[in-house]
């Protein structure tokens, strides 16, 4: 069942900047503090209107031969960063 978390900020992340902010918090789920210190991350990055369109032109472009099987496209998700 979803959660809803509220995260108010008004920062712009990039992907990059929230990766490595998501890296440098070592997060538990378990964790309260942590849980919304992801969010409030997440929620900068969903305030980037443009990073997934960019992503996945880019994608397109530049990288949609070397795509095989195991890419984690798929017509429900795709993979925002291989895992670190």
């Amino acid at each position: 069942m979803p959660r809803i978390i509220e995260a108010p900020t008004d920062s712009v992340a990039s992907l990059d900047e929230t990766i490595d902010a998501l890296a440098g918090i070592d997060f538990d789920p378990a964790c309260e503090e942590r849980t919304e210190q992801a969010a409030t991350y997440l929620r900068a990055l969903t305030n980037n209107r443009t990073f997934l369109g960019d992503m996945l032109l880019d994608q397109i472009k530049h990288r949609h031969r070397e795509v095989g099987q195991e890419s984690g496209y798929g017509p429900q998700s795709i993979v925002l960063s291989p895992l670190a």
